[in-house]
C-alpha cells in the first residue's frame, strides 16, 4: 500500500500471542506488534498472517474494547510503505507509549545520513494524518447525515479510488484535537 492509502481492516492480530479480533467489515489483516516494525518485520507479518498492513495499537483496543463489551471498528492510513527504511524510532518510544521527539530530534541531528530518511517520515506522516483526517471527517459527515451506517459498508472503497497490493505497510492513527472540536461544532 502506498502513504495516504486509508483502509479498514477486517481482521486485527496481536503479533504478541495471535489474539485474532475480527470486526466484520474492511478488507485485509492488521497486525499489531509492540515495537515499531521496520522493512523485514513487516514483510516476515506480511508472509505469516497476510498482514497487509502493520500498528502498534489497533489489537490492544480491541482487545480492550471486548473486554468490556464495547464495539470496536479500526480505520487506519499508511504512513510509511512496506520497503521504507525507518529511522532508529525505537530507542525514543518509552514504556506507556509516548515518544521522546527532542530526544530523536538531537539523535538525529548528528547523523546527517539519517536526515533523508526522517524527513521523508515527517512528509509521509503528514499526508498520512492528513488523508485519515479527511477520512474521518467523511465518516462523521455521513455518520450524521444518515444516523446509521450498516456495520457490513466500508469506507476503503470510497477512501481510495484504486486498490493496493498486497504489500505490507505501516499504520498511522494520529489525529489531533482540533478534527474533534470541528466535527462536534459541525453536529
Amino acid at each position: 500500500m502506498q502513504v495516504g492509502h486509508v483502509f479498514e481492516p477486517r481482521t486485527v492480530i496481536n503479533a504478541a500471542d495471535g489474539v485474532r479480533t475480527d470486526v466484520g467489515s474492511g478488507e485485509g489483516i492488521l497486525v499489531s506488534s509492540a515495537t515499531v516494525a521496520g522493512k523485514e518485520q513487516k514483510s516476515r507479518f506480511g508472509k505469516a498472517y497476510g498482514a497487509i498492513a502493520v500498528d502498534m495499537e489497533a489489537a490492544a483496543v480491541a482487545q480492550g474494547a471486548q473486554a468490556r463489551g464495547v464495539e470496536f471498528g479500526a480505520l487506519k492510513v499508511i504512513s510509511d510503505a512496506a520497503d521504507f527504511n525507518l529511522p532508529p524510532l525505537d530507542r525514543f518510544v518509552v514504556d506507556d507509549g509516548s515518544f521522546r521527539a527532542v530526544a530523536f530530534a538531537c539523535h538525529v541531528a548528528l547523523r546527517p545520513w539519517l536526515w533523508g530518511s526522517t524527513i521523508a517520515l515527517a512528509r509521509n506522516s503528514s499526508k498520512a494524518s492528513h488523508a485519515l483526517c479527511g477520512a474521518l471527517t467523511s465518516y462523521l459527515d455521513r455518520e450524521s447525515r444518515d444516523r446509521e451506517v450498516s456495520r457490513e459498508e466500508s469506507l476503503v472503497a470510497a477512501l481510495n479510488p484504486t486498490k493496493a497490493g498486497p504489500e505490507s505497510a505501516s499504520g498511522h492513527t494520529y489525529l489531533g484535537p482540533e478534527v474533534h472540536t470541528r466535527a462536534k461544532r459541525q453536529q
